[in-house]
C-alpha cells in the first residue's frame, strides 16, 4: 500500500515538472516579442503563375539543354519576367535562356541579343547588386574580356551568395574556373562533390568533364560521361564533351557517333575532326571544302581545322582574319585543346601577344572560393 507522503510526493513532481514548462514557454513567447518587435520577417510576394512558368523555363534550361529547350525557355521566362519583372532568379534565367537559344547567330542577330542580355544583367544588378545572380554575370563578362582577375573577383562573391539550387550551379562555374590556372586537383574535387549531389545539372556534369579534360584525362572524362548515360538523357552539349573526349583519346570512330548528336553547327565541326583524324581524307576534304565556301563560316572556325591538321601557315592566316573580322575580344577563343598542334610554333607566342590575350601560366590569378568542408577532406587526404 502506497502511504500518503509518497503520494503527495509523485504529485508535487509532476506539478514541478509542468510549472518549469510553464516558465519556459513564457520565456520563448517573451523573447519571440522582442524579436518581432525588433522587425518582423517579410516574404516577396511572387505570382504564383509567373513562378510556375520559372520553374518550367528553369528546368529546361537546367537539365534539358537542346536547342529547341532553350527557345522554350525563352518564351517561358519572357513571360514570368513579364508577370515578374523584379524576379531575380527568373531575370537570371532568361539571360541564360537567351544566351544558349541559339550558337548560330548572324552578326546582327547576335549584337541585339547581346544587347537584350546585358539589359537584363544591368536590371539584376540594380536589383540585387550584391547577389550571386549579378555577380555570376559580370564574372561572366569579366571573363569574355579577358580580365581574369576580375572574372575571379565575382566568381569568389557569386559563390559566396549562393543559395538553395543556384549553389551547385555556381560550385560547378568555381570549378570550371579553378582549372584556368591549373589548380586541376581542386577543380576536380569540386566537380565531382556537385555532381554528387545535383546529378541533373547539365552545366555540373560538363564542368567535371572539362576539368578532366584539361588534366589530360582525356578517357577518365569520356568514362565519366559514359557512366551518365544509364540514366539520363544527353544534352548535345554533354554529347559535344563526349565527341571531344574520345576525340583525344585517340577513338576518333566514336567520337564521330557523339558529334552526330550534338548541335547542328557542332555536328558539322566536329565530324571533319573525326573523319581526318580516321583518314576518310576524301569525306574530310569535301566537308572542309564547303565549309571554306560557306560566306558566313567564322574564320576563327576554319583556323582551328588547320592547326588540329598540322597546316600552320594558314591556321595563323585564318586567325588574323579573324581578329580582322570580329576585332581582338575573338583572339580570346584560342582557349581550345584543338590549338595545341600549333602551340609549339614561335608564331604563337607572337599572337597571343599581338592580341592582349594572358598568357595560357594563369598561376597568377587570385581566386580564393570558399568550399566544402567535404572537399577540403578529400583534399587532404590525397
Amino acid at each position: 500500500m502506497v502511504s500518503s507522503a509518497s503520494g503527495s510526493a509523485a504529485v508535487g513532481s509532476s506539478d514541478d515538472i509542468f510549472a518549469i514548462q510553464d516558465e519556459i514557454s513564457a520565456e520563448v513567447v517573451d523573447q519571440l516579442k522582442l524579436e518581432l518587435l525588433a522587425g518582423p520577417p517579410s516574404a516577396e510576394q511572387i505570382d504564383p503563375v509567373a513562378y510556375d512558368l520559372y520553374l518550367q523555363g528553369r528546368h529546361l534550361t537546367h537539365t534539358v539543354q537542346t536547342t529547341e529547350s532553350y527557345g522554350e525557355a525563352v518564351e517561358l521566362l519572357s513571360r514570368a519576367v513579364e508577370l515578374a519583372p523584379n524576379n531575380v532568379p527568373a531575370i537570371w534565367e532568361l539571360a541564360r535562356a537567351i544566351t544558349n537559344v541559339s550558337f548560330e547567330d548572324r552578326p546582327a542577330e547576335a549584337g541585339k541579343k547581346g544587347r537584350r542580355i546585358r539589359a537584363l544583367v544591368d536590371r539584376m544588378v540594380e536589383l540585387a547588386p550584391d547577389s550571386s545572380y549579378a555577380n555570376g554575370w559580370l564574372g561572366a563578362f569579366a571573363e569574355e574580356q579577358g580580365d581574369l582577375q576580375a572574372a575571379a573577383l565575382y566568381r569568389e562573391r557569386a559563390l559566396a551568395g549562393a543559395v538553395d539550387s543556384n549553389l551547385y550551379l555556381q560550385q560547378a562555374l568555381a570549378a570550371r574556373f579553378l582549372a584556368k590556372p591549373g589548380r586541376l586537383d581542386e577543380a576536380a574535387a569540386l566537380a565531382r562533390y556537385v555532381i554528387d549531389r545535383d546529378p541533373a545539372c547539365a552545366t555540373c556534369v560538363n564542368s567535371l568533364s572539362n576539368v578532366l579534360r584539361q588534366a589530360g584525362l582525356h578517357r577518365e572524362s569520356a568514362e565519366t560521361l559514359e557512366e551518365l548515360r544509364e540514366w539520363r538523357e544527353f544534352t548535345p552539349c554533354m554529347h559535344w564533351n563526349l565527341g571531344v573526349s574520345w576525340l583525344f583519346a585517340g577513338e576518333p570512330g566514336r567520337s564521330l557517333d557523339h558529334f552526330e548528336k550534338t548541335w547542328p553547327h557542332m555536328r558539322d565541326l566536329g565530324k571533319l575532326f573525326a573523319l581526318h583524324d580516321l583518314g576518310r581524307i576524301d569525306e574530310f576534304e569535301a566537308e572542309f571544302s564547303r565549309l571554306r565556301q560557306d560566306p558566313e563560316a567564322s574564320p576563327e572556325i576554319i583556323a582551328r581545322i588547320y592547326a588540329w591538321t598540322g597546316q600552320n601557315d594558314l591556321a595563323f592566316e585564318y586567325l588574323d582574319y579573324a581578329v580582322e573580322k570580329y576585332g581582338p575580344t575573338v583572339a580570346q577563343s584560342v582557349r581550345t585543346d584543338f590549338y595545341e598542334p600549333i602551340k609549339s610554333d614561335p608564331r604563337w607566342q607572337a599572337f597571343l601577344k599581338r592580341y592582349g590575350v594572358a598568357d595560357e601560366d594563369l598561376s597568377h590569378i587570385r581566386f580564393n572560393p570558399k568550399l566544402p568542408a567535404e572537399v577540403v577532406e578529400a583534399l587532404a587526404r590525397k
